[in-house]
């Protein structure tokens, strides 16, 4: 007899292990996320469709056709876990503190792509009474877009967007919360420069969206997911600055004219898109040797393609501005073990994506 317990938030915990075939569940090693998770939505439609035929109003059949598992995450960001899913880990180096150096290409040919395989996410819904406890898992979940998000109103936040394989459930197996050690990161350790080591001042907010672009692929014989490839990499930057005479910057990114009365279109050399810009964001505590936990990304060919004002009686003026973004650069770093474009500093020395090693 149903007793209407009711599953919450509280009561829910969310854990992933890295699978070496992809689609297939490890079993053991389920670790902690690297994100406060705030929200975690799951969603699998099984894409029926109603048969008709002459002679009758109601359908003759419902065929079930596809299987499609997707998903979300949105959290406090703690941790390079998802980062390292949505684009890989070549190497770990240090020691008290570590490096965590993340790269979707490979160090010895950058041509060629390093995706993680994929990882099973194991979802425990519990109630007050632990006999009546559902336990999904999320087999095959790959990254398919993550935002990083900066502002003055909370620390670093990670949003992801998941599709999965497939999804099974039980009432046994469940898993308990687990969280990362790392601490959050709050505005005051943010920073956001262009080009790199400069400093761009008053930052608002900012937004980093990473989309991988899966290519969900099916195939005659099954209704499950048989691959999920990435196709193109696309890197958008918006952010909000005050509107000062600093952030004229903006106005000449766009123009791509340096000039004190800057035209669109250029009247210098060129009236295309200024491309050539290297911007980094730095995250970090502050903290000594052991205690530190800072994130840097590194990004190349930065194109700003919209900027927008706002003047208000009582307000002071914000500046709103758009980029898109070719790829991440190693520009910056000098020597690395695998000329990374992203480095996550912590103390724990196992890698979160890699040939080896677990999350």
């Amino acid at each position: 007899m149903a007793v209407n317990l009711n599953f919450t938030g509280p009561t829910t915990s969310i854990r992933i292990v890295k699978e070496a075939t992809y689609g297939t569940d490890p079993g053991t090693g389920y670790a902690a996320l690297g994100v406060y998770q705030a929200e975690v939505s799951s969603e699998l439609t099984t894409d029926n469709e109603s048969i008709y035929a002459l002679g009758a109003r109601a359908a003759q059949s419902i065929v079930g056709k596809t299987v499609k598992v997707t998903g979300s995450i949105r959290g406090v960001f703690q941790d390079a876990t998802l980062l390292a899913f949505a684009l890989g880990c070549d190497a770990v180096d240090g020691a008290g503190p570590y490096n965590h150096w993340l790269n979707y290409k490979t160090a010895e040919a950058t041509s060629v792509e390093k995706f993680p395989a994929g990882f099973t996410m194991v979802v425990t819904r519990g109630t007050d009474n632990a006999t009546y406890d559902i336990v999904e898992t999320y087999t095959g979940c790959r990254i398919d877009k993550l935002v990083l998000k900066g502002g003055l109103d909370a620390p670093l936040q990670v949003d992801v967007d998941f599709i999965a394989k497939n999804v099974s459930s039980n009432t046994s197996g469940n898993q308990t919360a687990s969280f990362s050690s790392d601490e959050v990161h709050p505005p005051q350790k943010m920073s956001f420069e262009l080009p790199s080591a400069t400093a761009i001042s008053q930052v608002q907010n900012f937004e980093l969206t990473v989309n991988n672009n899966l290519n969900p692929v099916y195939a005659l014989g099954s209704q499950i997911l048989q691959a999920l490839p990435a196709r193109t990499l696309e890197i958008g930057l918006t952010g909000t600055v005050a509107f000062t005479d600093e952030a004229v910057w903006a106005m000449k990114e766009i123009t791509n004219d340096s000039s004190a009365a800057y035209t669109f279109p250029s009247t210098g050399a060129t009236s295309a898109p200024k491309t050539n810009e290297t911007c980094q964001l730095s995250i970090t505590n502050s903290g000594a040797t052991t205690l530190e936990r800072t994130l840097q990304v590194n990004l190349s060919s930065v194109a700003f393609n919209r900027w927008s004002t706002s003047a208000k009686v009582d307000e002071v003026t914000m500046l709103d501005f758009e980029a898109n973004i070719a790829d991440f650069t190693q520009t910056g770093w000098g020597a690395t073990p695998s000329g990374a474009p992203i480095k996550y500093i912590n103390n724990t020395a196992g890698t979160y994506v890699g040939t080896t090693g677990g999350v």
